[in-house]
């Protein structure tokens, strides 16, 4: 393959040489032109980058503004169930202090020897 692009590139001089002279601005325009290319190259990947990054940007907003969605609709569920615990605790108040006021008072002594079953442990 290295034999074929030597060939090209003799065939390429050789047009050079028929079309022209090799003067300062042939060779300069030589110089120039793969700069210009790489260049031209250059850009259009930075431009391709840029559209890749916006279109990613725009997906994670539009992430970000699932999840606030998803959020905001949790909210009244979780109201409501903060207020279903409140009703519960309330309830559980009240039936305590009706069984404390209407129940036997114990102290503490005995309370124990009723909870261990009549026996001192000793």
């Amino acid at each position: 393959m290295g034999h074929h692009r030597g060939r090209q590139a003799r065939a390429g001089l050789c047009l050079a040489g028929l079309l022209g002279d090799f003067g300062p601005a042939a060779y300069l325009a030589a110089a120039i032109t793969p700069v210009v290319y790489l260049l031209a190259l250059v850009l259009v990947l930075m431009y391709n980058d840029m559209v890749f990054l916006r279109r990613r940007c725009g997906a994670m907003w539009g992430n970000i503004d699932v999840a606030l969605k998803k959020r905001f609709d949790l909210l009244p569920r979780l109201v409501d169930i903060a207020k279903a615990y409140l009703e519960h605790e309330r309830d559980v108040q009240q039936q305590l202090g009706r069984l404390r006021s209407s129940g036997p008072r114990l102290t503490w002594n005995e309370a124990e020897r009723q909870h261990s079953g009549g026996s001192s442990g000793r």
